[in-house]
């Protein structure tokens, strides 16, 4: 038989309800990842110019951008944005070196979900100085976020096999000098 409720029952059953939907509310709008969700930051002028000249394949106008960008002074939130830029550009000139500072730059600086993008470019950049175990690290940290699980572990993937050729290459050297 249904019974109905009493009108003091209706009311904590309302409050309650009402307390949950205000707390969900609440944790919704004081998550900064809901809130940069609905909300995306705005880039600085410059770092924005500086993206569409690497996009243009014009790294050294890119750096020259980020520069000055960096003069001008940059937000907090901006900064693993400058700095994972920086490498970018650093890896399309070819300058390892330069780009695996940038990256770890990046990397200490970021905090949302773009860490996985830092961690791939310093394991292209160890790749190209040749420290394949340092590359082979970076792609497994990668790999361990979400969003960059294809990229991370198809290039964990290509570091493997270039790491077992160099050991069975070293191997056979060894065994045609005894």
């Amino acid at each position: 038989m249904y019974q109905s409720l009493s009108h003091s029952n209706s009311q904590k059953i309302s409050a309650v309800f009402f307390f949950a939907v205000s707390a969900i509310v609440t944790v919704a709008l004081l998550s900064p990842s809901a809130f940069a969700e609905i909300y995306p930051r705005k880039q600085p002028q410059l770092l924005r110019q500086a993206e569409r000249a690497l996009e243009r394949n014009q790294p050294e106008s890119a750096l020259r951008l980020a520069a000055a960008q960096r003069a001008r002074g940059t937000r907090a939130s901006f900064v693993s944005d400058l700095a994972g830029l920086e490498c970018r550009a650093f890896l399309h000139m070819k300058d390892a070196l330069a780009a695996k500072t940038a990256c770890l730059e990046a990397i200490s600086t970021e905090i949302g979900i773009e860490k996985w993008r830092h961690l791939n470019n310093l394991g292209v950049a160890e790749l190209q100085l040749g420290n394949y175990e340092a590359a082979e690290a970076a792609f497994a940290r990668a790999g361990r976020f979400s969003q960059g699980t294809r990229t991370a572990r198809r290039n964990l993937a290509i570091v493997r096999k270039a790491i077992a050729t160099l050991d069975a290459d070293a191997q056979e050297a060894l065994a045609t000098t005894r």
